[in-house]
């Protein structure tokens, strides 16, 4: 039985490795690689990225790659990967399980330098729950103030990000991955506001039982000002207009820049 998630795969009878690279040249850089590994018929199937703490320019991968396909020798894609430009660090490692690789190698897998603890959605659940009943909503305030803290790292994301745009699109992909929301899309941007919708917000639907009847996305709209502020070099506010919790499909946010630095 075949199975993936997102640090782990499984395919039997298949040839898969765990690539991982440090690059530098951002998004332009990856795609190079990732281009060259199509070409040569690796089969990408996850990709999980870190940041190295000697210098902020480079990036981490460490890819889930299938070589069933690979028309050549394992040998001679790793010599032709190193000669490119931008690829700083090259290593391949193979389980000794047939057909099982992972994205994590050297260490627990972490975000944007910090250890990543897998959280299972019952004791998210129920920590969100448990902050809301013992203080009400007066929690919202410590809320956005935690998710401000959170989003201070996301200076790393510099290296990544041309734009605040750019950034909603990564923040789209990692908040799926760790299970965070469904999906982040914008649906309007001016000079003055950008509006996101997001389906299926953590922070808001575990305490949705509670029929708080009042928006409560306030740890992700932290979140957001904390990024958009490191990204962007400009002071956000981010308010929450539409929430799940006081009748919406799902929950909206308005991004407003207040003042240049």
């Amino acid at each position: 039985m075949s199975y993936e998630m997102p640090l782990l795969f499984y395919h039997p009878g298949r040839r898969l490795v765990t690539i991982s690279l440090v690059v530098e040249g951002g998004a332009k850089a990856i795609a190079g690689v990732m281009g060259y590994l199509s070409v040569k018929g690796v089969k990408v199937l996850g990709i999980m990225s870190w940041i190295p703490p000697v210098n902020g320019n480079l990036i981490g991968l460490n890819v889930i790659a299938d070589l069933s396909e690979l028309r050549e020798s394992l040998s001679e894609v790793v010599c032709e990967i190193s000669l490119i430009s931008e690829v700083r660090g090259l290593n391949i490692y193979e389980a000794e399980l047939r057909g099982m690789a992972s994205c994590v190698k050297g260490g627990f897998p972490s975000f944007l330098g910090e250890r990543l603890f897998i959280m299972p959605q019952a004791l998210f659940k129920e920590l969100y729950l448990t902050f809301y009943e013992a203080l009400g909503a007066s929690a919202f305030a410590i809320m956005r103030q935690a998710g401000r803290r959170v989003g201070e790292f996301a200076g790393a994301f510099k290296a990544l990000v041309g734009d605040v745009i750019g950034l909603i699109q990564i923040l789209r992909e990692a908040s799926n991955a760790l299970g965070l929301a469904s999906d982040i899309r914008v649906v309007s941007s001016d000079d003055e506001v950008i509006k996101i919708i997001v389906k299926d917000l953590a922070d808001c639907a575990s305490i949705s039982e509670v029929k708080p009847e009042t928006r409560t996305g306030y740890f992700f709209a932290g979140v957001l000002e904390a990024l958009f502020r490191q990204v962007g070099d400009e002071e956000f506010i981010v308010e929450e207009v539409e929430c799940i919790n006081t009748g919406s499909a799902f929950c909206v946010f308005e991004i407003r820049q207040i003042q240049k630095r």
